[in-house]
């Protein structure tokens, strides 16, 4: 390749101090352009064997300069994340669902709705920041651990959830703290629900007479209903894992399954 340095003119914060793009030889493709000067910034060369060797422009000021500053290098918006974007890598640090290089509630408010089916489109480097446990699979246990990065050890954590329910709503007992819960209701027609707002997050998808919540950080009171239904299963998590997760009703009791996870039999 041939560099082009110094083309910068007075109308650039930084002058003449960096390369501005390369031009490349012919057997090798450009993919990515400076967005200023229209020159390429990176380009590969594809062997015989279908192996390909990168090069991707590097302006080594980019290395200790401002995170604003994004012409060049290792910056969230500069040509070398964007090239490795190109081929697939990701940024994100694990737990930073929604990819803005932090860890926060809106982190798990994304996730939760990625689980729900409430957001149909994510990346794959979301579905990588939400897998926050490592087993290749986007639930429960996932938000839980995130929270827990968020907010840091806690101690007292549930061993035994209970879900008190009766024809107006739900709430929880516990021995301790629990991370999240997360349940199926059927119900007819004419049911409406409304969550607690005594939660980090709670929400909810209804398919059909099928009303799936997930309320992460629950303490007391989970919801308030209108219309017939039936709780079909629950469970409930902390940082440490599944635990287990029981059904109250007055007058009635009975032990729900904690693990395996109920919505995967």
């Amino acid at each position: 390749y041939d560099p082009m340095p110094e083309l910068a003119s007075d109308d650039y914060t930084h002058g003449g101090n960096w390369i501005d793009g390369f031009e490349t030889t012919e057997d090798a493709v450009p993919f990515l352009y400076h967005t200023a000067t229209d020159l390429p910034v990176a380009a590969y060369k594809e062997w015989e064997n279908g192996n390909k060797t990168v090069f991707l422009g590097l302006d080594p000021l980019a290395l200790n300069s401002d995170p604003t500053y994004v012409w060049w290098g290792v910056t969230m918006e500069g040509p070398t994340k964007k090239a490795l974007d190109w081929w697939g890598f990701c940024f994100n640090p694990m737990g930073d669902v929604n990819e803005d290089n932090g860890l926060d509630v809106l982190d798990v408010v994304m996730l939760v709705g990625i689980i729900l089916g409430n957001v149909p489109e994510y990346s794959d480097c979301a579905a990588y920041g939400g897998d926050a446990n490592g087993d290749d699979s986007l639930d429960i246990l996932d938000v839980v651990t995130i929270v827990g990065w968020i907010l840091g050890d806690r101690v007292d954590e549930a061993t035994i959830a209970t879900v008190i329910y009766n024809e107006e709503g739900a709430s929880l007992s516990a021995n301790g703290q629990v991370g999240g819960i997360q349940m199926d209701i059927v119900h007819g027609e004419n049911f409406a629900i409304e969550l607690t707002d005594n939660a980090l997050v709670a929400e909810y998808v209804t398919r059909g007479n099928t009303t799936t919540l997930i309320i992460v950080n629950p303490v007391d009171d989970l919801f308030t209903v209108t219309g017939d239904y039936s709780i079909e299963s629950v469970v409930a998590a902390t940082t440490g894992g599944y635990i287990e997760a029981r059904l109250n009703i007055p007058g009635e009791f009975s032990l729900s399954m904690a693990y395996p996870n109920p919505f995967n039999p």
